[in-house]
């Protein structure tokens, strides 16, 4: 799916934007394959994470694995253009927070 998400980058025509974990910095370098790319890292306590984890209904993804996801992430690193927000924050504020991220990268 990797690969794909980068091909649909690669064939867009306008700004993109794409939900998915991509943990590791090998799965974010195959993604950036199709063109540049700004993740967004969302920071904030396990505690919070589980809490949230456990009031959604019908996801695919248990509580029980959030503890490997966090082991295996990757924060990202040199040559990767990120930007952060602080996930205990209401989701309007998160998303000002990027905007206003990503307005003094471009």
């Amino acid at each position: 799916w990797l690969a794909r998400v980068s091909e649909a980058l690669a064939r867009a025509d306008g700004t993109v934007v794409v939900a998915c974990s991509a943990l590791k910095r090998s799965y974010r370098d195959r993604i950036r394959q199709g063109g540049p790319v700004i993740f967004a890292l969302l920071t904030g306590p396990r505690d919070v994470v589980a809490e949230r984890m456990r009031r959604r209904t019908g996801h695919f993804m248990p509580v029980s694995l959030l503890d490997s996801q966090l082991a295996i992430l990757e924060p990202p690193g040199a040559g990767e253009v990120f930007i952060t927000a602080d996930l205990t924050r209401t989701p309007e504020r998160i998303v000002g927070t990027l905007l206003t991220q990503l307005r003094t990268l471009g």
